[in-house]
């Protein structure tokens, strides 16, 4: 039999006598359903589908405004999926056809067929500034999320005998979304938690973490008398020195780590907007990112081979760089151009805030000017460390002329007027 039998307040009883004849399996809770049902097929999907087409009357669209018909899709037909769409993983078909409905019913107050769209879809959605249509694709995967923001909560599943419904891409963007504050380490993960550096060890060392025979420990438990190298199968067949390579970096992350015995950990959500000057933040110091991924790096300029790398140094203060910006002084006319009028700055944010305010023809082209340099500066720089190839100042000063002026056939009309190119 199938069945199986969990007591409730049953002290003092018998339960060996009462249930002789039953033959049942006796358990406790919490108890895994005997039969759960893998919804993967389409037709599985076909409720939230139907539920959103019983709305979509012929009398609805034909007596109700476009005005009105707005706040019915948004109020009631995308309502229609929401619990559908937060508990399982809903195909792209089928997320497609309640939009292809509701599109047509916005538009024409029916099913009817036809190109009746005046914009394109993906436009009237809230994240473009439009009408305000939720994206349900998009929708769809925040709600997904909230499950993994729950478990680590401590909050419940969805079911017993049940996955979570997030997918590998919904773990990474939850892993991009979140920084973690280590505390006691109890609650974080040692492989899908982004502890490191906000990298996950199992997007650090996907390798090792293939090769691994404990994937579920804690990072207390993971760190505490070393276990996680004791969950590593040295002896797999298929051991390379790629595995190794992996295994001292983790070490070395994993080293020196200290956790506190006391310390709460926390979640938070990390700001995923573009900041602003993101580009110079990136290259501030490539050698410390470099550093963090224990990744060999020279520690030294690649263009002048003088001084250590870093992001000031590299736009600014590097000898290479200096000669460009000099010959750009003089093609544009911009004195504030010229290196040695440069005022003394610590980092790369302030030396692009003070180049910005030089005085120019055209303080637009100026911009551009300077970003279409850092892009070239930053590019040799990467031909001289990654493919082994180098240019003299010549040839990326006319990198930089040959780019400007097709920014200005493009329409660059700031660039045109800075650079007097017509």
């Amino acid at each position: 039999m199938k069945s199986t039998v969990v007591p409730i307040r049953c002290e003092g009883l018998d339960l060996e006598e009462i249930l002789a004849s039953f033959g049942a399996t006796r358990t406790t809770f919490p108890v895994k359903p005997p039969f759960v049902k893998q919804v993967s097929k389409r037709v599985d999907f076909q409720p939230p589908v139907d539920k959103v087409a019983k709305k979509l009357t012929a009398r609805n669209g034909r007596h109700i405004n476009p005005a009105g018909r707005l706040t019915l899709v948004k109020s009631v037909l995308t309502s229609r999926a929401v619990y559908f769409i937060s508990s399982l993983r809903v195909p792209k078909s089928t997320l497609k056809e309640i939009d292809t409905k509701r599109k047509r019913f916005l538009r024409a107050g029916s099913e009817a067929f036809g190109a009746k769209c005046k914009v394109n879809w993906p436009r009237s959605t809230v994240d473009l500034g439009g009408l305000g249509v939720l994206h349900l694709g998009k929708f769809a995967r925040g709600l997904r999320l909230r499950w993994l923001w729950r478990e680590w909560n401590g909050g419940r599943s969805l079911e017993i005998g049940s996955e979570n419904p997030c997918n590998k891409k919904d773990r990474l963007l939850f892993a991009a979304a979140t920084s973690i504050s280590i505390g006691n380490g109890k609650k974080i993960s040692f492989w899908h938690s982004g502890w490191l550096q906000g990298q996950r060890p199992c997007d650090f060392a996907p390798r090792l973490y293939a090769i691994s025979k404990n994937k579920k420990r804690s990072l207390e438990g993971a760190v505490q008398n070393k276990n996680w190298l004791k969950d590593i199968d040295f002896r797999h067949r298929n051991f390379s020195a790629g595995h190794f390579l992996e295994y001292v970096q983790l070490w070395r992350a994993s080293a020196i780590l200290r956790l506190s015995t006391n310390g709460p950990q926390a979640l938070d959500m990390a700001n995923l907007g573009a900041a602003e000057m993101q580009i110079f933040q990136l290259v501030g110091n490539p050698k410390s990112h470099l550093d963090v991924r224990y990744w060999d790096n020279a520690g030294q300029c690649p263009l002048c081979r003088r001084a250590p790398e870093s992001g000031i140094h590299l736009f600014a203060e590097c000898r290479f760089t200096g000669r460009i910006w000099k010959e750009l002084s003089s093609w544009t006319a911009t004195q504030g151009l010229e290196p040695r009028n440069w005022r003394p700055s610590g980092n790369s944010h302030h030396w692009w805030t003070s180049t910005d305010a030089v005085p120019s023809t055209s303080k637009k082209g100026l911009r551009s000017l300077i970003i279409l340099v850092c892009w070239e500066i930053w590019m040799e720089r990467n031909n001289r460390i990654f493919n082994r190839s180098e240019s003299p100042n010549g040839v990326v000063l006319q990198k930089i002329k040959d780019e400007a002026h097709l920014r200005v056939t493009a329409g660059a009309k700031g660039l045109a007027t800075l650079c007097r190119l017509n």
